[in-house]
């Protein structure tokens, strides 16, 4: 799995993830001919790890409405 990570203000953490999706999100073609989207996920928090509502609410908590 390939990753990207950016640090940008918190009001903008939305459109900044829509732009890095749509940019990994591109239509390629296999060797073998047939045509696909690779796809992505999207998570953001101020931290690495997981988000947890009790022991970790800074964590990465992912994305889906983009």
């Amino acid at each position: 799995h390939d990753s990207i990570a950016a640090i940008v203000p918190e009001d903008e953490y939305m459109t900044a993830a829509a732009i890095m999706k749509s940019a990994i999100e591109q239509d390629l073609v296999g060797r073998d001919g047939i045509k696909f989207q690779m796809r992505s996920e999207v998570a953001v928090g101020k931290n690495w790890g997981k988000y947890d509502e009790k022991h970790n609410q800074d964590g990465l908590k992912e994305i889906t409405n983009l």
